[in-house]
């Protein structure tokens, strides 16, 4: 870690100056204080290091990669610091690590000699723990506005539980977390004897990664060198001894020093360890010199690097987290027709394809095939720049007879040439054509079978990443509900857009016979960032209505930020709701009475904020006005009323089909539970004492979907 400090003694060589403090060793003292665990480690890896030496040490030509993530944890919009800052931070880590950095020419030539290159490149992860494609960089919004090194939250930028970003696996990925820090602080990171922990790795404040942007004297990315030197086991030059000569960095050919530089010194910079010429090695990275007069490693350091591989971090060798880009390389990434279910039996194919190599694809063959039968082939040609995706309408038609059926679109010749990467050219697809049930309301689904989706609900995830799925964590009611895992739901590391589109779809239901309809469910939700940040990209929920098989969507609903949430604050950690914690939406659906194939469509849209769950969905309808039907109603008696309170519900003779009532206000919401009838007669009085006074209604409702009901008028 480095802090900025301002001299307090102005003499007539110095002025005001920005000075480094770096407390790694700072970390590694109170680990060796209160961990005996990290104690035993670090002796054991060094005295391994020691015996490394002496063996065959890995071969400086064999280049590491290091696959890097990124943690932007950011509070205000300039700490979200830009994509190109992070890959300016990546070029000058790999300069700087193999000795490629033009400013190479000022070491002077007592040092130059000496002089160091580690085989290394430093990539940004281009896959995720999980294997899906991820471009290395996770963003985080935070309510913390600086971590305090030294203080109780000094590592909590490396936790979703505390305000910050959970680290990938570290045995894999080198992590950096850019997060503000308090006290003038730059960065500061673990060494080696904390490998594969969950803190371990490098943390830099936001100023101070990248060039262009990045805040003077630091502004050439080698604080972030600094670090990583430190991740890789280089002590600091003078030996952490403060300004006695009696400590060590364990690296023969860096000289003795008497505590850190600050500034440019000038050649030759001599102190009380190395009085004579050339003195101190100020140049070195592992000083505290402004980053415009650091410019080199010695081929000591660079061998105490390259032991680390053979001990501590080894895994990294054999990262899954990184694979070389292919230069032809096409992917499937959605399959868009046909739908499922698929009503008309006559559709065409259709499908996205997207260029995940290095060159730009000019021409491509898209193919599918229908469960055992012949491929069908079409030649794509255009200019389809990398990372940029086409969507490949195939011209024949299909005509299916009634039935369940599988699609596999993949494709071939990209370029005219093999795929580099064959494991990403084919996708599959369930679908069912025709033999459409349809249902009659009320449809009512509470997400209680153990098998998700059930009775013809439909998933539609066309980038079959992260989707709607059945949890017992929370319910509205019963012993579970349905949620989108957004908190994790990151387009970045997934390989897909923001904004990306999930529906649940409801089974086809009728609607004619009805004067009314409606649709109720129960929706929990939360966002990760404040509601007052803006601009924002925000999770969103939209409910469509289709009566032609989804060729055709009609917006009835949408909440996103404040309208949609059901917990105001800001929650940083993975939202599980509490009883508490849930409300009821209403839709009314009566401009659709009379259609005979209705569906509706919950569609989340993903902007890796956190979770939305639903419960208690039910469509039911209404055969006439609801006030009253008099032959469903001729032996029910409702009484008094008005009334003051009590209400008794008579029924001697209960009708064919009649199965529970209801309790609603004159908007149609519940105020009181349901009750059910499975009798051949009812008696039961009802206490509405509590309820505003004004006019209510006792609803009946019948297992073919018909429904009736009584004005009550409490006083």
């Amino acid at each position: 870690m480095r802090y900025i400090i301002t001299l307090l003694i102005i003499t007539a060589f110095s002025s005001l100056n920005a000075q480094k403090h770096c407390a790694t060793h700072d970390l590694h003292e109170q680990y060796m204080a209160s961990d005996p665990e990290y104690v035993a480690r670090f002796n054991a890896l060094e005295a391994a290091r020691q015996d490394g030496f002496s063996q065959n040490m890995l071969n400086a030509s064999n280049e590491i990669i290091i696959p890097v993530v990124f943690h932007i944890v950011w509070n205000s919009s300039s700490q979200n610091i830009s994509e190109q800052r992070i890959k300016d931070q990546i070029d000058a880590l790999n300069r700087d690590f193999n000795g490629l950095n033009a400013d190479s020419i000022n070491i002077p030539i007592d040092f130059f000699f000496l002089r160091g290159k580690l085989s290394i490149r430093f990539v940004l992860a281009n896959r995720d723990p999980l294997g899906n494609l991820t471009n290395g960089i996770v963003r985080r919004q935070t309510t913390v506005t600086a971590f305090n090194f030294g203080g109780s939250n000094q590592n909590d930028m490396k936790s979703s539980l505390t305000g910050g970003s959970d680290a990938w696996n570290p045995r894999f990925y080198l992590n950096i977390w850019s997060a503000p820090l308090s006290g003038g602080t730059l960065g500061f990171a673990t060494f080696p004897a904390q490998a594969g922990t969950a803190v371990d790795g490098v943390v830099i404040d936001p100023k101070y990664i990248g060039t262009t942007g990045a805040t003077a004297p630091f502004n050439r990315g080698r604080t972030t060198v600094h670090e990583v030197g430190h991740w890789l086991n280089l002590r600091h030059i003078w030996g952490d001894d403060g300004s006695a000569c009696s400590g060590t960095d364990g690296v023969d050919d860096t000289p003795n020093q008497a505590g850190p530089n600050y500034g440019c010194p000038g050649f030759p910079r001599t102190d009380a360890c190395s009085a004579t010429s050339p003195g101190a090695m100020f140049m070195n990275y592992m000083d505290y010199t402004d980053d415009a007069c650091m410019n080199m490693f010695t081929q000591g350091q660079v061998l105490r690097m390259q032991s680390v591989f053979n001990t501590s971090r080894t895994d990294i060798l054999t990262s899954p987290g990184y694979i070389a880009p292919k230069s032809n390389d096409l992917f499937i990434s959605a399959i868009t027709s046909p739908l499922n279910p698929q009503c008309d039996n006559t559709f065409r194919p259709t499908a996205t394809f997207t260029n995940y190599g290095s060159n730009i694809i000019g021409s491509f063959t898209a193919n599918y095939r229908i469960g055992d039968g012949p491929v069908v082939s079409q030649s794509w040609t255009g200019i389809l720049n990398p990372g940029a995706s086409v969507v490949v309408l195939f011209n024949e038609s299909v005509t299916l007879s009634d039935g369940n059926y599988t699609i596999s679109v993949f494709s071939t010749n990209p370029n005219s040439a093999p795929d580099g990467d064959a494991s990403n050219d084919t996708l599959i697809r369930s679908f069912n054509v025709g033999g459409i049930q349809t249902a009659t309301p009320p449809v009512t689904e509470g997400f209680e079978n153990a098998s998700f989706p059930v009775n013809s609900w439909i998933i539609n995830n066309p980038d079959s990443k992260i989707t709607w799925q059945r949890t017992t964590r929370a319910k509205k009611s019963g012993n579970a509900s349905i949620f989108i895992d957004n908190y994790n739901y990151n387009p970045d590391s997934l390989g897909t857009t923001f904004g990306q589109a999930d529906d649940l779809i409801t089974p086809f239901f009728d609607l004619t016979n009805s004067s009314s309809a409606k649709l109720s469910f129960s929706i929990a939700a939360a966002q990760y960032t404040d509601l007052n940040t803006s601009p924002n990209n925000w999770d969103t929920l939209q409910i469509f209505v289709s009566t032609d098989c989804g060729l055709t969507r009609t917006k009835v609903y949408e909440k996103s930020k404040n309208s949609l949430v059901t917990v105001t604050l800001p929650t940083t950690v993975f939202f599980v709701p509490n009883s508490n914690q849930w409300r009821t939406d209403e839709v009314n659906l009566t401009p659709y009475i009379g259609k005979e194939r209705v569906q509706v469509i919950f569609r989340n849209l993903s902007h890796y904020e956190n979770n939305i769950y639903l419960d208690d969905i039910n469509i039911t309808k209404q055969t006439s006005t609801g006030l009253e039907e008099l032959s469903l109603l001729e032996d029910i008696e409702v009484y008094p009323n008005p009334s003051e309170g009590w209400i008794n519900v008579r029924i001697d003779r209960v009708p064919e089909g009649l199965i529970a009532l209801e309790w609603v206000n004159v908007l149609g919401q519940t105020v009181l539970p349901s009750e059910a009838i499975n009798a051949t007669s009812y008696n039961k009085s009802f206490d509405i004492s509590g309820l505003p006074k004004g006019l209510y209604m006792v609803r009946f409702v019948f297992d073919n979907g018909e429904q009736a009901a009584k004005k009550v008028m409490l006083k």
